[in-house]
């Protein structure tokens, strides 16, 4: 035992150098060797990647610098996002404008529709009318007695029908749709 060691420590022989062997250097663990590898095998290029851009940007004319096309890309990244957002509001707008035109075309509709109902109310009318003037009981003709007798009911009952939905027509009509503005 020589005086450098602690007399209760235990010596291992694999660290103790051989004879005529120069003492080896302690050993790195493996995975942070591998990090440092990695590390500078990514920071050369890099850095070389990035001084070469900044040489280019200084001594290349506009046209040609790095800085120039990013921008022109990201000028079109943005114009491309620009163009769609016209599109959206100009779409949302015509959805406007079109609802805000809507009613004067349903006006027209409702109007249309009560001038057919009323064609056919008083169509209904003239029939209930005509079949006051039929015989009530004619042996001799009783089909034409039960014509007269069908115009008076149906007629008169088609003709108050027909009032009763134009005021129902009328009266939900009356009360406009209220037309929201889209949100966006």
């Amino acid at each position: 035992m020589n005086g450098s060691q602690h007399p209760n420590r235990p010596t291992f022989p694999q660290f103790q150098p051989t004879p005529g062997q120069a003492p080896q250097p302690a050993q790195v663990p493996t995975a942070l060797m591998r990090l440092v590898g990695i590390v500078r095998a990514i920071s050369a290029p890099t850095i070389a990647i990035g001084v070469t851009l900044l040489v280019t940007d200084q001594l290349m004319p506009a046209p040609l610098k790095p800085s120039h096309w990013i921008g022109g890309m990201y000028g079109r990244t943005v114009a491309s996002e620009s163009e769609a957002a016209q599109d959206m509001l100009a779409a949302q707008a015509r959805k406007q404008a079109e609802a805000q035109t809507l009613p004067p075309v349903l006006a027209q509709r409702v109007d249309k529709s009560l001038e057919t109902q009323t064609t056919v109310a008083n169509l209904a009318d003239f029939a209930c009318i005509l079949g006051q003037f039929m015989p009530r009981d004619d042996p001799e003709n009783p089909d034409l007695s039960k014509v007269g007798a069908a115009m008076r009911t149906q007629g008169c009952a088609l003709g108050n029908a027909m009032r009763d939905n134009m005021q129902e027509t009328i009266r939900r009509e009356t009360v406009q749709p209220v037309v929201r503005p889209m949100q966006p």
